[in-house]
């Protein structure tokens, strides 16, 4: 095998690996959200709200994550937390100021 042949065989185990613990992750955070989804359930939210709130829930933390991880940064996680989580709010009160109320079923 030549240098070349090497070289691109490494890169392709890299990527390959790299792949399988983004896959990993993907799975970890899609339990972890149906585990949420199912304890909402229990609690007493509609199946579809459960959806939306776990989900919602997810994307907080993950928006929160990724800032806090900033190597520039050195700010808590609670303060990103609190940013992400503020931003939906702010959404959701722009849209029900222009008349959209979500439905009430």
């Amino acid at each position: 095998m030549g240098e070349l042949e090497k070289v691109e065989a490494s890169s392709l185990l890299q990527r390959t690996r790299g792949l399988a613990v983004l896959e990993g992750v993907l799975r970890k955070r899609a339990e972890l959200t149906d585990a949420i989804v199912g304890a909402l359930y229990e609690r007493g939210l509609d199946l579809e709200t459960a959806l939306l709130t776990a989900g919602t829930g997810m994307l907080v933390e993950q928006t929160a994550v990724q800032g806090w991880t900033q190597p520039a940064e050195s700010r808590p996680l609670r303060d990103f937390l609190s940013d992400a989580l503020r931003s939906p709010r702010m959404i959701a009160a722009r849209t029900t100021d222009r008349g959209v109320v979500p439905s009430e079923t």
